[in-house]
């Protein structure tokens, strides 16, 4: 069963407004008032789709981590595993949705954060990824757990590291990064 178009368009108003007030204005100086008034719309037809500006938020959240998970199972799914793994492709996915919700990212509603709930997702992928490539360096369930947390951790620091630039890395420039740290790790690990 399909939406209202009238239903949905609202909520894009909505949506829409909100993200243009929270460009230029810290989330807490953002009212229902404010919100109602950039989007052309009724206090009433706010509040028929949502309880306050932190159920707003929340449940832009949750929809931009749905899409994101989506997206983040697509490109899972591409990566190739030989002797070295690629996860540069990742790595862009992730900091292009991160760029693209920035703002939104930053508000912390209810227990968890945005990028608590995102490193949870990234974790979950990579860990389903490495078990389903049965790794013959992967030994135990111990050691899945560990490489699926040095590697999620990996990718979010890289994306951390570039989220507020205002010009991504290319994809050349992404595999130079991870092919010198894979370097570095290298040589960290014979070592010990």
């Amino acid at each position: 069963m399909s939406r209202d178009p009238r239903y949905t368009k609202a909520e894009q108003k909505i949506q829409y407004s909100f993200l243009q007030l929270l460009n230029k204005n810290q989330f807490e100086q953002i009212t229902i008032d404010k919100i109602i008034k950039n989007a052309n719309i009724s206090r009433g037809t706010f509040y028929h789709h949502y309880q306050d500006k932190y159920d707003l938020v929340e449940k832009m959240q949750a929809a931009e981590l749905a899409n994101f998970k989506s997206l983040l199972a697509k490109r899972v799914e591409k990566m190739q595993f030989n002797e070295q793994l690629d996860i540069s492709g990742l790595q862009q996915q992730v900091l292009t949705s991160l760029q693209k919700s920035r703002k939104l990212s930053q508000i912390k509603v209810g227990q968890r954060s945005f990028t608590q709930s995102l490193f949870e997702l990234v974790e979950y992928e990579i860990t389903s990824y490495i078990s389903n490539q049965q790794l013959k360096y992967i030994g135990n369930s111990n050691d899945l757990a560990i490489a699926s947390h040095l590697l999620t951790n990996v990718i979010l620091s890289y994306v951390d590291y570039f989220k507020d630039q205002a010009v991504l890395p290319s994809l050349t420039k992404q595999k130079q990064t991870l092919q010198t740290f894979n370097g570095l790790l290298t040589r960290v690990i014979t070592t010990i």
